[in-house]
């Protein structure tokens, strides 16, 4: 059985998915997330991830997740590691944050939410609330209780030291891998949703392109909570995807 390492976005924990829902669909894969990789520096822990890679280990990234785990493999580039990851998948993925143009991206938004949570208190509150209920689409939103939802996800990002969050908003920001994409040697599986609001499904079809081995599925009515929403669709995909490259 393949080694599966999943790397969670932004303000997700392994917390954040229920028991039920581990146990069924994410059994014997590790998590990592940003209170590992991001506890002393707003550049991610690649060490983490690399003593984690056995023979043949497929490695997922999640929205930031997708951004760590193509800045890893990028990395790797000729060395022996590299020979060990079977598969790249990329869930709601891009080069670039900076380059979705959506709101929540923008730059001067982005310095907002880091102020918020410096700020801590109902502040703090107050923008991860935002920030989750601007990750649902409008069909997503009708499938949940929303104070259920914000406050699950709420607590679970309060586990999250301040400096974490900050760190890893800040690799956000400044992280670029446009250029570094066509050396990617890796065979990698995009996975997104059409209906994603942070991410527009474009931001697939570019990677498509820049990304040497590359394939790509289109969840028509997923947004960008795959994993967590559509959970049992994810995984038949992680170990369905044609050997066909798509546009």
């Amino acid at each position: 059985m393949s080694n599966t390492i999943f790397i969670l976005g932004w303000g997700f924990l392994e917390e954040s998915f229920p028991a039920e829902l581990r146990n069924k669909f994410y059994k014997n894969i590790t998590f990592i997330d940003i209170r590992s990789l991001f506890d002393h520096s707003n550049r991610p822990n690649f060490k983490i991830i690399e003593n984690l890679i056995t023979d043949d280990t497929i490695i997922i990234g999640w929205s930031l997740g997708s951004l760590v785990a193509l800045e890893l493999c990028t990395r790797l580039k000729n060395n022996k590691l590299t020979e060990k990851i079977s598969k790249l998948i990329l869930v709601s993925a891009t080069s670039s944050f900076l380059g979705t143009d959506k709101d929540l991206t923008k730059e001067d938004n982005l310095l907002n939410l880091e102020q918020s949570i410096k700020e801590g208190g109902a502040k703090k509150d107050k923008a991860l609330k935002n920030f989750y209920w601007s990750l649902l689409s409008e069909t997503e939103i009708y499938k949940i209780e929303k104070n259920l939802y914000l406050k699950n996800f709420t607590e679970t990002a309060n586990q999250i030291k301040t400096h974490q969050l900050i760190n890893a908003l800040e690799y956000l920001r400044e992280t670029n891998l446009t250029e570094e994409l066509r050396e990617l040697e890796i065979n990698t599986n995009l996975v997104h949703g059409a209906k994603d609001l942070l991410i527009p499904k474009e931001h697939m079809s570019n990677l498509n392109y820049l990304i040497p081995h590359s394939y790509s599925v289109l969840m028509d009515n997923s947004g960008h909570l795959i994993p967590l929403l559509n959970p049992e669709e994810f995984m038949n995909l992680i170990m369905d995807v044609s050997p066909e490259r798509s546009s």
